[in-house]
């Protein structure tokens, strides 16, 4: 019926989202861990992280585009 399609819907968008948030979640777990790393700790290590992590993002999401999953 209808609400079992709304539903439906529903779930893949979630299930799309926590696809495309995954890989940044594990890029902060692996810096977030209390190792002196060499990238990390030059002035630059912070921004370079949360790029990573944009771009990451972004190459998901336009592949769950491609994909027509959004």
């Amino acid at each position: 019926s209808m609400l079992s399609i709304k539903t439906n819907e529903i779930v893949k968008l979630l299930t799309v989202l926590a696809f495309i948030f995954l890989p940044s979640t594990i890029v902060v777990q692996f810096f977030g861990m209390n190792l002196d790393l060499p990238f990390f700790s030059g002035p630059n290590g912070y921004l370079a992280v949360i790029g990573l992590m944009a771009v990451i993002s972004a190459i998901t999401f336009a592949w769950a585009r491609f994909r027509r999953w959004l």
